[in-house]
Protein backbone atom coordinates (compact mmCIF):
# COMPACT_ATOMS: atom_id res chain seq x y z
CA UNK A 1 0.00 0.00 0.00
CA UNK A 2 2.65 2.50 -0.93
CA UNK A 3 1.01 5.11 -3.12
CA UNK A 4 -2.70 4.27 -3.15
CA UNK A 5 -4.94 7.17 -2.18
CA UNK A 6 -8.25 5.30 -2.13
CA UNK A 7 -9.00 1.68 -1.41
CA UNK A 8 -12.37 -0.01 -1.68
CA UNK A 9 -12.77 -3.25 0.22
CA UNK A 10 -16.56 -3.22 -0.10
CA UNK A 11 -18.25 -6.62 0.00
CA UNK A 12 -15.01 -8.42 0.81
CA UNK A 13 -14.18 -10.78 3.63
CA UNK A 14 -11.54 -8.47 5.13
CA UNK A 15 -10.99 -9.51 8.71
CA UNK A 16 -10.22 -7.56 11.85
CA UNK A 17 -6.69 -8.92 11.68
CA UNK A 18 -6.42 -7.98 8.01
CA UNK A 19 -6.75 -4.32 8.93
CA UNK A 20 -3.34 -4.52 10.63
CA UNK A 21 -1.77 -4.21 7.21
CA UNK A 22 -3.41 -0.81 6.65
CA UNK A 23 -1.76 0.83 9.65
CA UNK A 24 1.59 1.47 7.99
CA UNK A 25 2.21 5.10 7.04
CA UNK A 26 0.64 5.71 3.66
CA UNK A 27 -1.00 8.27 1.43
CA UNK A 28 -4.37 6.58 1.96
CA UNK A 29 -7.10 9.23 2.07
CA UNK A 30 -10.15 7.06 1.51
CA UNK A 31 -10.96 3.57 2.71
CA UNK A 32 -14.36 2.05 2.02
CA UNK A 33 -15.39 -0.92 4.15
CA UNK A 34 -19.11 -1.15 3.27
CA UNK A 35 -20.67 -4.58 3.81
CA UNK A 36 -17.69 -6.16 5.56
CA UNK A 37 -17.63 -8.39 8.66
CA UNK A 38 -15.56 -5.99 10.77
CA UNK A 39 -16.03 -5.83 14.53
CA UNK A 40 -14.78 -3.62 17.36
CA UNK A 41 -11.62 -5.74 17.50
CA UNK A 42 -10.63 -4.49 14.06
CA UNK A 43 -11.39 -0.79 14.24
CA UNK A 44 -8.45 -0.18 16.57
CA UNK A 45 -6.28 -0.68 13.48
CA UNK A 46 -8.09 2.10 11.62
CA UNK A 47 -6.38 4.67 13.84
CA UNK A 48 -3.11 4.22 11.93
CA UNK A 49 -3.55 5.97 8.56
CA UNK A 50 -3.69 9.59 9.79
CA UNK A 51 -4.34 11.01 6.32
CA UNK A 52 -7.75 9.32 6.05
CA UNK A 53 -10.46 11.77 5.02
CA UNK A 54 -13.28 9.38 4.10
CA UNK A 55 -14.18 6.15 5.90
CA UNK A 56 -17.53 4.51 5.07
CA UNK A 57 -18.32 1.79 7.64
CA UNK A 58 -21.92 1.15 6.63
CA UNK A 59 -23.45 -2.29 7.03
CA UNK A 60 -20.76 -3.71 9.30
CA UNK A 61 -21.02 -5.39 12.69
CA UNK A 62 -19.98 -2.14 14.41
CA UNK A 63 -22.22 -0.13 16.70
CA UNK A 64 -22.61 3.64 16.59
CA UNK A 65 -20.69 4.03 19.83
CA UNK A 66 -17.80 1.93 18.51
CA UNK A 67 -17.47 4.04 15.38
CA UNK A 68 -17.86 7.23 17.40
CA UNK A 69 -14.66 6.31 19.25
CA UNK A 70 -12.79 6.75 15.96
CA UNK A 71 -13.84 10.40 15.71
CA UNK A 72 -11.21 11.49 18.22
CA UNK A 73 -8.47 9.45 16.59
CA UNK A 74 -9.32 10.66 13.08
CA UNK A 75 -10.65 14.21 13.56
CA UNK A 76 -10.28 15.18 9.87
CA UNK A 77 -12.04 12.07 8.59
CA UNK A 78 -15.70 11.77 7.59
CA UNK A 79 -16.85 8.48 9.10
CA UNK A 80 -20.23 7.16 7.98
CA UNK A 81 -21.94 4.32 9.74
Amino acid sequence: MNGARYLSLNRTQITDYGLVHLTAPSKLEGLSLHLTPLTRDGIIHLRGPKKLRNLPLTVTLLTNSETANLDGALPNCKITH
